[in-house]
């Protein structure tokens, strides 16, 4: 699925980069970590704008070292990729139910590489109609409409 938000810049703190935008009809905001001279780290995270609930996280290893604002945008292009599946539901024709499934996520919950993993598995069954509903620890529920 492919989306086009208009990106808006946001206010934050020195050295690093927010943008706002609508994806679906939720309001989101991207935050690029930096430090104090401006140079990106590469770690990036989503937001709710509303209630500032952490919707993904991740990093860029092209922002590491970088204040490039074409790098910017081609991750913000990259994030909203990600972003789609999650905050936008395709139109259900008369569900019939709704199907469940249970997946293992590969790294533990404190590991690093969890959010990337979770990223990995929606990735995975999003082309068949799943979508995620929740992780509780290392497993993953995902749920997609059954048609009559």
């Amino acid at each position: 699925m492919t989306i086009t938000p208009t990106w808006k810049p946001a206010d934050t703190e020195q050295g690093g980069r927010a943008f706002t935008a609508t994806i679906g009809d939720v309001d989101v905001r991207v935050t690029f970590a930096g430090d104090l001279t401006g140079e990106l780290a590469g770690d990036w995270e989503v937001r709710n704008a509303l209630d500032d609930t952490l919707v993904l996280g991740g990093v860029d290893p092209a922002l590491a070292g970088t204040r490039s604002a074409v790098q910017i945008y081609a991750s913000l292009v990259s994030i909203t990729d990600r972003l789609a599946p999650l905050l936008i539901s395709a139109p259900e024709v008369n569900p019939a139910g709704v199907e469940y499934k249970l997946v293992k996520i590969v790294a533990d919950d404190s590991d690093p590489t969890f959010a990337r993993d979770v990223e990995a598995t929606l990735g995975e069954h999003a082309a068949e109609g799943w979508r995620l509903v929740s992780v509780d620890r290392s497993w993953a529920y995902l749920e997609r409409p059954v048609s009559a």
